[in-house]
């Protein structure tokens, strides 16, 4: 008999869609998975399970690694499983506590991002790209919007800069496009609080019905992750391609949203711009883009000098990133889209062609095998 410990409906999912021994029951409570007999014992913990409001981003780190949250179910159900797969959605500095206190050999974390140091045994990640399926999924049931995009026309601009919310390569990104007085050729916009400037607005697509909101100046407050309705469907803001401002500009500048060297996370900042097929200079930790073309995805060292990725400090990678936005502000355009063309048809054919939540229900699949072979 397998007693299986699951934390919520999603890992409940996961585990119906996985080849068990038929001689396995679920149990949502930890008490039970202890005190069952069981010759063996696997848990599915899931951290989206902690999605509630918190007063602060400390908040939820706080309950995310300490106290009654979800670093204290892991230290739970690790004293009675022989198996444990931990799953978020998101990775953050903050996890790296995490990965530190709960970095055992029969500990398995399924999350969206490649670890760049020992943090975690390489072994023990499995890749769950959950932000860029949910992105191009969306994207799949609404492809009329993707047709409105233009992808080879001359543009007024040449990069966009969709800064979001406040960190600090964003930081760098506002202050450097303003000291090389880049604001001509560069669409920016950052939601920053107190920057007493009216070109950082925030701008969203012409289908968003901005009325939801109340006051449009909610969104700085509540951030892009507000759900809205586009098309039928409800979805974050952040995840909707800024038709408008793309049609403006040529090429895109990413920050994503992380920035810390020890992990490379794919989020929607990143799908966007391959569903529009656009060249990107990407501001983001040490090493994000040799971890993203492990995911099968190229990217652009045929037009612009990519050795920036592998420069571990911070401040001199993002200069170095800068210098080849500075770079593409003085070519030709269309030369540009013609080099470009190869690579954004393969990336946005591997973004829409691979099945990202089977991949890493494959890659948990095999897992599981090899540990009830070694049994």
């Amino acid at each position: 008999m397998i007693s299986v410990y699951s934390n919520n409906h999603f890992t409940d999912k996961i585990i119906q869609s996985l080849d068990l021994p038929d001689n396995f029951r679920i149990t949502h409570s930890i008490e039970q998975h202890r005190m069952d007999s069981a010759a063996t014992k696997l848990a599915f913990v899931n951290c989206l399970n902690s999605f509630d409001s918190f007063e602060s981003e400390q908040h939820r780190i706080q309950w995310v690694v300490d106290g009654n949250g979800f670093g204290a179910e892991l230290h739970e159900v690790k004293k009675h499983s022989d198996v444990v797969f931990a799953f978020d959605n998101e990775i953050h500095p903050y996890h790296r506590a995490l990965f530190d206190t709960h970095c055992e050999s029969n500990v398995y974390w399924v999350i969206p991002a490649h670890i760049n140091d020992l943090a975690v045994p390489q072994n023990n990640v499995i890749l769950w790209n959950f932000v860029l399926d949910q992105t191009k999924k969306f994207y799949a049931a609404i492809p009329h919007k993707l047709r409105q995009l233009d992808h080879v026309g001359t543009k007024p601009l040449y990069f966009d800069a969709l800064l979001g919310t406040s960190r600090p390569h964003r930081d760098f990104l506002y202050q450097t496009i303003k000291t090389h007085r880049l604001q001509d050729k560069i669409k920016m916009t950052y939601l920053k609080p107190n920057l007493n400037d009216d070109s950082v607005k925030f701008e969203w697509d012409s289908d968003v019905d901005i009325a939801e909101f109340g006051d449009p100046d909610k969104v700085y407050l509540e951030g892009t992750w507000r759900t809205v309705s586009y098309h039928g469907q409800n979805q974050p803001m952040a995840r909707i391609i800024p038709i408008n401002v793309y049609n403006q500009s040529a090429y895109s500048i990413i920050a994503e949203t992380g920035y810390n060297n020890f992990y490379s996370f794919y989020t929607e900042k990143t799908a966007k711009t391959i569903l529009a097929k656009r060249l990107f200079v990407m501001f983001s930790g040490y090493k994000f883009l040799q971890n993203f073309r492990q995911l099968g995805f190229q990217t652009f060292d045929s037009v612009i000098d990519e050795s920036y990725d592998l420069i571990p400090d911070n401040d001199q990678r993002w200069c170095a990133a800068f210098q080849q936005v500075q770079q593409l502000c003085t070519q030709d355009q269309q030369q540009v889209f013609e080099k470009i063309q190869p690579i954004v048809e393969h990336n946005y054919s591997v973004l829409l062609d691979t099945d990202w939540d089977q991949r890493m229900q494959h890659d948990l699949q095999a897992k599981l095998d090899h540990y009830f072979q070694q049994r």
